[in-house]
């Protein structure tokens, strides 16, 4: 897994050098706690990046932090990468509409997946969300009659909503 893709290019600078030793300290903590295990000291990463402590410890509060941050960005990898063999092959047997992406569902999982700001009692939560699922997956078939509007979301867009900023 390399973390290249996860920060445009678009950015100069400070930000930059700070995007880019960023990727390196995570490509460096990747490397070491593969090959230590996660009780590798957070010098070793540090010095295996070759930026000093004090860098590491700008961007990631603790080692705890950094080990959590590189399982999140492993699990949206694996999980991308499935969630796109699967759209593909909805395509393919006529399941899914044409002009419907991955990360189109994925925004759509990522809406169902809030709270709702008042609390609901569970009876009509289930019967709601059971509602907004059907409505839902009746928009991503085939049949569905109009071309969907805009242009499909990006994938840097997506990950930079994500990404904590220097």
């Amino acid at each position: 897994m390399t973390f290249r893709s996860l920060h445009p290019e678009s950015v100069h600078g400070r930000q930059a050098e700070a995007r880019r030793n960023d990727l390196v300290v995570l490509e460096a903590a990747r490397d070491v706690f593969t090959a230590l295990g996660a009780d590798a000291p957070i010098s070793a990463v540090a010095e295996r990046a070759g930026v000093g402590m004090g860098t590491l410890y700008r961007r990631y509060g603790s080692k705890t932090e950094l080990l959590q941050h590189l399982c999140v960005l492993a699990m949206d990898r694996r999980s991308a990468a499935r969630l796109g063999e699967i759209v593909a092959r909805a395509h393919r047997d006529g399941s899914l509409r044409p002009d419907v992406t991955a990360l189109d569902v994925t925004w759509l999982i990522e809406q169902f997946s809030r709270r709702p700001p008042d609390p609901v009692e569970p009876d009509e939560e289930r019967n709601v969300r059971a509602r907004l699922v059907a409505i839902a997956l009746d928009g991503l078939r085939t049949q569905a009659g109009q071309a969907l509007p805009g242009r499909p979301p990006s994938r840097a867009r997506y990950v930079r909503r994500w990404s904590r900023t220097p």
